[in-house]
């Protein structure tokens, strides 16, 4: 028997994205057809009104499958593969999505056991989930949505396939997860089977951040397949593929309330992280322990509203471009006051920086802008994806701070006291 590989860094939250397109279908059907399909008709409402709420937060989980000794998939006792929270702000519609890894170690609510997250669900469906979840990150969960594993499978063999221009060659074969991909680089028009191997392919440099890219990819070209006027022949695969692939308790005019609400949001304004944490083996079982600072760091960051709660997580790299060491290590010591991760690294490029750079690796959204308010800048941050970075931000401490800053050195030495 195969034992758990170690914790993931969790994925981008694609199954979210799928509930919200297959609620916006339903939004299309309930409010123009509605008997053909069995469902009633509801009318389209601002998710305010339809939750009577400022803020709510959905537990999402996306469910896995066993395999009897035969090779045959059976659903009982599945575990919840993916595991997030999304926190909806209602009055000004947006959204933050925190990710729980699957494998964190955690108190499984109602019991008096510790195990791994996804167990919950295993044992006591999503009640205990949801429960165990509030314990864990100490907020309330107003609703819950489940998702099996096949809800994007079969949500893109309904919309009749789609034509993706694969990046690459991609061959892998895993037989115990039942995972075969065998992918040619160019245009190719992929069934579901295809499409979701195309966006859980992960064994080449880009590791987990190619599988992101890759979803966003599949989300856009679902999104733009469903805007087809050819949908109207398709909605009673797609309600029915929704009925079979979503179990929630949010009722149809909540569903249809958040589809109008996420219909222009993009995807890449969705604020998402995940709880940092470390893996470890305990009596031959690997876990993923949270790390408690961070935790709570994130917690307070995505589901509470507070901004400056992404401060601990951000690790700033400060350089000297202004020729002037004491200030530099000077804004250093500012930004650690204010609770960032710092640190100093070797000088710059150069030495006659005139303003302070700024530069984002967007590893946290918002990292940037955050280290610039901080510093009381005037600058928009320089944003520079890179996944692979050590740091979050770089600041290039230029000639415009060296006054400030050699003036809290002087106001912290001890002659000033």
């Amino acid at each position: 028997m195969r034992t758990a590989p170690p914790a993931r860094t969790p994925l981008f939250p694609f199954l979210l994205v799928f509930f919200l397109v297959a609620g916006t279908v339903l939004g299309i059907v309930t409010s123009h057809f509605g008997g053909p399909i069995g469902v009633s008709p509801v009318t389209l409402i601002d998710p305010h009104s339809a939750f009577k709420q400022d803020h709510v937060n959905i537990l999402v989980m996306g469910i896995d499958d066993n395999w009897t000794s035969k090779d045959i998939v059976y659903t009982k006792g599945a575990r919840s593969d993916t595991l997030f929270v999304t926190r909806l702000d209602l009055v000004h519609q947006k959204a933050t999505m925190l990710s729980i890894p699957r494998d964190s170690r955690v108190h499984i609510s109602g019991t008096t056991h510790t195990g791994k997250i996804n167990g919950a669900y295993a044992s006591g469906g999503p009640a205990r989930a949801v429960k165990t979840v509030e314990e864990f990150l100490d907020v309330p969960i107003d609703y819950y949505i489940v998702l099996k594993i096949d809800a994007t499978k079969n949500l893109v063999n309904s919309v009749g396939g789609v034509d993706i221009n694969v990046e690459k060659d991609m061959d892998y074969d895993d037989s115990w997860g039942h995972l075969h991909i065998h992918l040619k680089k160019g245009m190719q028009h992929l069934d579901g089977d295809g499409a979701v191997g195309y966006i859980r392919f992960r064994h080449d440099k880009d590791g987990d951040f190619g599988r992101i890219r890759r979803q966003q990819q599949l989300l856009h070209v679902i999104a733009d397949k469903l805007k087809s006027p050819f949908l109207l022949f398709r909605l009673n695969s797609l309600m029915e593929t929704f009925k079979q692939s979503v179990s929630t308790d949010l009722s149809s005019s909540q569903i249809v309330a958040l589809a109008e609400m996420f219909k222009g949001l993009k995807t890449s304004e969705i604020v998402s992280s995940y709880i940092p944490g470390n893996d470890q083996r305990v009596g031959g079982v690997w876990y993923l322990i949270p790390d408690k600072a961070k935790k709570a760091a994130v917690v307070d960051w995505l589901l509470r509203d507070n901004s400056d709660g992404e401060i601990p997580l951000v690790h700033v790299y400060v350089q000297n471009g202004c020729g002037n060491r004491a200030a530099t290590t000077a804004v250093r010591d500012r930004l650690k006051a204010a609770g960032f991760h710092t640190s100093v690294g070797e000088d710059a490029d150069r030495s006659d920086y005139a303003t302070t750079a700024v530069i984002d690796y967007d590893r946290l959204k918002g990292a940037g802008a955050l280290v610039v308010s901080k510093l009381g800048l005037t600058a928009t941050p320089l944003i520079q994806p890179d996944p692979q970075a050590d740091t979050s931000v770089v600041v290039i401490v230029g000639r415009d701070l060296v006054t400030s800053a050699m003036a809290d050195r002087a106001s912290d030495s001890p002659a000033s006291n």
